[in-house]
């Protein structure tokens, strides 16, 4: 379409631009993609990018080259071919999600740039310029030049941009320099031609700063030398060119060169760029993507109809429905990578299609496994042009749930009933998650603290989420554990909601102390007891009861059982009653009383009797100590025996009695005792021990007194047999008297 006279194309551009009316069909092919996992072999970025990639994947460095180069198809040239740019990034001078495209090649040829008069040029206010009335500029001005206006132009009008394609495109404003008036001045418009830095450079610049810096082996090594903004300063009718054979070099004005310009695509309504394409029949469409192939746009189309599609994951399918409402062909589209090349599968969706793995690789061609969760997935129905497309990210990848864990179910006595689940299952609602609990034994709904050693069935709803991407569903014989254990129900609704009931029995409430039960006070007994009695209910200071402590704060905290004691002697010896012998008792809390409770951790728990058991030695009372009394004696010997029992006072508990002499310093009497009665044979002093034997509980006893027998002084009255002792003038005389009968005589001895 080229046309040869200047003004008369130009003036064609503006009538077609002047003729753009409201009722200019907008495109109607909308995408519904999935990306089911970024994991595995994927299509490449340069075949596939999303909104974000197309920002940042594809930004040349600072010396203009790019690992990643990408292509995107967008508008058309004036040949009518839909035009390629190359994806540059986002321009930070530009509002929102933008990237810069740059084409790949001429949209317009042989274009003047300018005539080689001087140029009369009205700039917009704010500019630059001080005078915005006009001002004379040279024939090398850029926004004075027919280059500048045909650019302008050709944003705005349908044969080079569809109506939804001029929607994308940003303007952008980019400074240039008027060497005539010596000004920097600033431009805005959709496309704008490059910039460079000087004549000989192998590098031109795009972006609202320049920043974007192109190097000629990357992004324009073949084609036409087209038209750059950046005049030449020393002479009013050159401009700089960009040549692949030549790099840059400077052009008169009025010769004829190509128009490679850039612009800033906006992002905001875009979900992807693409390089598969969409099966326009019935019969399905596979292709190898060659590398270099431009993307098109796949833009958001929220809202409308156009089907649904879910990869189902277990099944390894994917299941497609076109929507009730969905106007024009609806079609299937299915991109991956096989390792080595992109690749593509396309084919129209109706009421229900099915497209399976096999399939694929056998229209494909593929030799080796694919996994269609590494693949980007989705429906669309074809553009007027085919070369921007509306879409929602609707399709889904389908993925059965066969198992559920949930944890933080069951109930704990004294504790709060949990009002929520954990479930580390994927796909599991987070927000179905709440539990209800009900008393087995009444059936009433149970809430507040749950009791100890008591029965609940837990319940719960649970539902599978949607993200969007990825919907998940319950399997026909989905399992459910619930806190370790299998759930005793579990039932798919035919909504797809799974109802959960479990039994649980809460735990015994744990003893975690045992007061036992009282002894005498330093395990001695205050009484005496006899093996018949001290284990009987006389004896009150054996403890009938031990108190437990139980665990949490639920009253009541502590709790009174009954003991029962036993003798447990070594041996099996029987119960000593001797004062202060020592004797073993075990007390026992027997199974019954404490069988409600967890005694595990407790001392003394026999796990086969069930019954919690400790010892105690306890010393009986020591004897009772008996009071006995005496008094030291004085006495004249009158040759009679002495009862010394007389001189005593006992305790009427002693036992038996028995009397000894003592030896001792200060002894000087003698004689001997039988019994109690002392024999004197010479009078002096006598220790008299008294000893009693302990007699029962009462202890043995002693008490030692002193007699002093003194030599009789005064008349004695004698009689037969009776001896006398006296002190003679120093001697010491016995005697005897013996009287026979008949018969009266007295013998007298000395001593």
């Amino acid at each position: 379409m080229k046309r040869g006279h200047l003004k008369k194309r130009i003036g064609s551009l503006l009538l077609a631009l002047a003729m753009i009316v409201t009722s200019f069909p907008v495109l109607s092919t909308e995408v519904q993609a999935v990306e089911a996992k970024t994991s595995g072999t994927g299509p490449s970025v340069t075949a596939f990018a999303e909104k974000d990639q197309l920002m940042t994947v594809f930004k040349p460095d600072k010396n203009g080259n790019s690992d990643t180069i990408g292509k995107l198809a967008f508008g058309k040239n004036e040949g009518n071919e839909v035009q390629n740019w190359y994806i540059l990034g986002k321009d930070e001078g530009v509002d929102g999600a933008n990237t810069v495209l740059f084409a790949a090649g001429p949209i317009e040829t042989n274009q003047m740039f300018n005539t080689q008069s001087d140029q009369t040029y009205t700039p917009a206010a704010n500019t630059g310029y001080t005078d915005t009335s006009s001002v004379t500029v040279y024939a090398n001005h850029y926004g004075a030049s027919m280059i500048y206006m045909d650019l302008d132009a050709i944003a705005k009008v349908s044969y080079y941009f569809a109506e939804a394609e001029q929607g994308l495109m940003n303007e952008t404003t980019v400074k240039t320099n008027d060497p005539k008036n010596n000004v920097d001045y600033t431009t805005t418009t959709k496309l704008y031609a490059l910039t460079t830095d000087d004549s000989g450079s192998s590098y031109i610049k795009a972006g609202s700063s320049d920043q974007i810096v192109l190097a000629r082996e990357k992004y324009w090594n073949s084609g036409s030398a087209f038209w750059l903004r950046a005049p030449v300063t020393s002479h009013g009718s050159s401009m700089f060119l960009a040549s692949p054979n030549r790099n840059v070099y400077t052009s008169l004005v009025n010769l004829t060169n190509a128009e490679v310009p850039a612009f800033s695509l906006n992002l905001s309504s875009v979900l992807f760029a693409s390089a598969a394409e969409a099966s326009s029949s019935e019969t399905a469409v596979a292709e190898t993507i060659a590398d270099g192939k431009a993307m098109t746009l796949r833009l958001d189309g929220t809202g409308k109809a156009i089907g649904t599609v879910i990869y189902n994951e277990a099944a390894g399918k994917i299941e497609a429905q076109k929507d009730a409402n969905a106007t024009g062909t609806v079609s299937l589209v299915v991109q991956g990578n096989d390792g080595t090349n992109d690749w593509y599968y396309s084919v129209q969706a109706g009421e229900t299609t099915v497209v399976t793995e096999e399939q694929i690789k056998t229209a494909c061609s593929l030799s080796g496994e694919i996994d269609l969760a590494d693949c980007k997935i989705w429906l669309e129905t074809p553009a007027e042009n085919g070369r921007v497309a509306y879409a929602t990210k609707m399709a889904k990848t389908k993925k059965t749930i066969d198992a559920v864990a949930l944890t933080g179910v069951k109930p704990a006595g004294g504790s709060a009933f949990p009002v929520k689940a954990s479930c580390g299952t994927e796909g599991v609602d987070a927000n179905s998650l709440a539990v209800t609990y009900t008393a087995k034994d009444t059936s009433g709904a149970a809430t507040g603290t749950a009791e100890w050693n008591t029965a609940y069935q837990a319940g719960l709803t649970l539902a599978a989420v949607d993200l969007g991407s990825t919907v998940y569903v319950f399997g026909d014989s989905v399992s459910v554990t619930v806190d370790g254990e299998t759930a005793q129900n579990v039932k798919l609704n035919d909504d797809g909601i799974l109802t959960v009931t479990k039994d649980f029995t809460t735990a015994k409430r744990k003893i975690t102390g045992i007061s036992a039960p009282t002894v005498p006070s330093s395990n001695v007994f205050a009484d005496y007891y006899t093996a018949e009695n001290v284990l009987s209910n006389t004896n009150r200071e054996l403890g009938k009861t031990a108190m437990l402590t139980l665990e949490g704060s639920t009253s009541p905290n502590t709790v009174n059982v009954d003991v029962a004691w036993t003798l447990v002697n070594g041996g099996s010896a029987a119960y000593n009653a001797a004062p202060g012998a020592g004797n073993t008792f075990r007390w026992t809390i027997a199974a019954v009383p404490i069988k409600e409770y967890d005694a595990s951790g407790c001392t003394g728990y026999d796990t086969e009797a069930g019954t919690i058991s400790g010892t105690v030695t306890i010393s009986n009372k020591a004897a009772t100590p008996v009071t006995i009394t005496g008094d030291n004696q004085t006495l004249n010997f009158d040759g009679s025996t002495i009862d010394v029992s007389k001189y005593f006072t006992i305790d009427t508990n002693a036992g038996i009695r028995s009397y000894s002499l003592v030896q001792d310093t200060g002894v000087t009497g003698e004689g001997n005792l039988s019994g109690a009665v002392l024999t004197v044979t010479k009078p002096g002093v006598f220790q008299v021990k008294l000893t009693t034997a302990a007699n029962g509980n009462y202890a043995a006893g002693e008490k030692t007194i002193t007699l002093t027998v003194n030599y009789s002084s005064g008349a004695v009255t004698l009689a037969p047999g009776k001896t006398v002792v006296r002190e003679c003038e120093g001697f010491i005389c016995i005697f005897q008297i013996i009287i026979a009968k008949g018969v009266d005589k007295i013998w007298q001895s000395t001593g």
